[in-house]
């Protein structure tokens, strides 16, 4: 047993595994609360259900590169000593504030600063992206929901002008002759935000893309987002024109027809007549 306990002792890496191990545990013990909120976003939200095969994934990158990571001698570094103590305290003022969602960053944090403090600059360099795309499925994104819901609608209401189409915009509500609508909090598309960064920042990861190829890969990303605001159904062509061996021809404008409701719309158009049995409107 004690011969057991030396070889362990002298093995520097197996000994700083276990030491990060142990505290990990022991972290979790202590922060068990915020940690099983985030799981619950994971299981129950569906902008972060990719989170449980995010953390998979970190996993899998930190095995693949243990052979990298075995010539490297771990070095504590003071530095993560001290990040440990800041997240640590912050998380108990924000304990005390009751915000959650810095008690969620702070709990990332503290895996980071931990591993900085064990293994030292030169082995974190290695660990920093598995540890660090843990932060893209933490649950503190939601506060984009609502700006990206407010672009949603205010796309929306633009595009209904273009078609010369009367619309009368109430908050998230859209009210149009046909009838009226709401921009739901999933129109944000933030679940498609989360999951296409993670997956271009794996992807760059693989590939060894530097910064400026990373952004213009999220900005390729984007595209389909803005797309979607204008024709959530890329497939649904409703009133183009088409050429003789039946493709789009995108060059004459269609013409889109909505069935009216039979009401008086004075109070919703501002002083409008009754809409009309069709309203035709060109692009």
């Amino acid at each position: 047993m004690l011969d057991q306990i030396k070889a362990i002792a002298e093995d520097e890496h197996l000994l700083a595994f276990l030491t990060t191990l142990l505290v990990f545990v022991i972290a979790f013990g202590l922060y068990w609360e915020t940690t099983w909120s985030m799981v619950a976003q994971w299981t129950d939200n569906g902008n972060y259900s990719h989170g449980l095969l995010a953390i998979a994934v970190s996993i899998y990158l930190v095995w693949e590169r243990r052979a990298e990571l075995g010539q490297l001698r771990p070095a504590p570094h003071w530095f993560g000593l001290l990040a440990t103590l800041g997240f640590g305290g912050l998380w108990l003022v924000a304990g005390l504030g009751n915000v959650l969602v810095v008690q969620q960053i702070c709990v990332i944090g503290l895996l980071n600063a931990v591993a900085f403090a064990i293994y030292g600059p030169r082995v974190y360099v290695v660990l920093a992206f598995p540890l660090l795309t843990i932060f893209l499925v933490t649950p503190i994104w939601n506060v984009l929901e609502n700006p990206v819901r407010d672009l949603s609608t205010v796309v929306t209401h633009v595009v209904l002008e273009m078609l010369s189409m009367p619309v009368l915009l109430e908050g998230y509500e859209v009210t149009v002759p046909g009838g009226r609508f709401v921009i739901e909090p999933a129109c944000s598309r933030l679940g498609f935000f989360l999951c296409s960064g993670l997956i271009g920042a794996y992807f760059a990861y693989f590939n060894r893309l530097g910064l400026r190829q990373m952004g213009g890969l999220h900005r390729a990303g984007i595209g389909p987002v803005d797309r979607g605001e204008l024709d959530p159904n890329p497939r649904h062509h409703h009133g183009w024109k088409r050429d003789a061996d039946g493709s789009l021809d995108r060059r004459r404008p269609p013409v889109l027809r909505v069935a009216a409701v039979q009401r008086d719309a004075d109070s919703v158009f501002l002083g409008r007549q009754r809409a009309p049995q069709s309203l035709a409107a060109g692009i």
